[in-house]
């Protein structure tokens, strides 16, 4: 791909996009169509890089992995596009371990992050039970749209290191 960005594998144009990729880039296009922003090819790509991967990242990890591909988005693209995906809820970001990490958030409810406080492992897991509790919370004065929680404690790999030293 140097020289041209391409959004399109050969391989997406026959079976086609998931259903997230192709809502949330269908949410950048008519956001862009109705404030008279351009649809630029590297903001689709890096929607497209982001809603590919499950994990949380950095900006230096996306920029990394962009790199990998061959394909050059600047830094400053980079933040901008972010900053736009954030404000249309496409993607979320986090403050972990003194670092900001995102991830996308498209139809991402009710995501629960376990924190280990002795290694930094993040754990990310859906709780029917979680979301059902939030979800019929009464929240005066406040129209929840989404949540995430935090749960701090140690995970199981530290945990046994921790009773193998007792």
């Amino acid at each position: 791909m140097p020289g041209e960005l391409s959004l399109f594998t050969q391989q997406q144009m026959k079976g086609g996009f998931s259903s997230e990729l192709e809502e949330a880039l269908a949410v950048l296009a008519d956001h862009l169509k109705r404030n008279g922003g351009r649809q630029t090819p590297e903001r689709q790509l890096l929607l497209k890089a982001i809603y590919e991967t499950d994990n949380l990242f950095t900006i230096d990890e996306l920029l990394q992995q962009l790199k990998e591909a061959k394909t050059h988005v600047s830094k400053t693209t980079l933040y901008s596009s972010i900053k736009l995906f954030e404000q249309l809820h496409l993607v979320v970001s986090h403050r972990l371990h003194n670092n900001t990490y995102y991830e996308r958030a498209l139809h991402q409810e009710g995501i629960c992050r376990q924190i280990c406080t002795h290694c930094g492992k993040v754990q990310r897991y859906k709780s029917k039970a979680v979301t059902q509790v939030i979800n019929c919370a009464r929240w005066p004065h406040f129209q929840k749209e989404r949540f995430t929680l935090y749960i701090y404690g140690t995970c199981r790999a530290c945990a046994k290191i921790k009773k193998n030293k007792s």
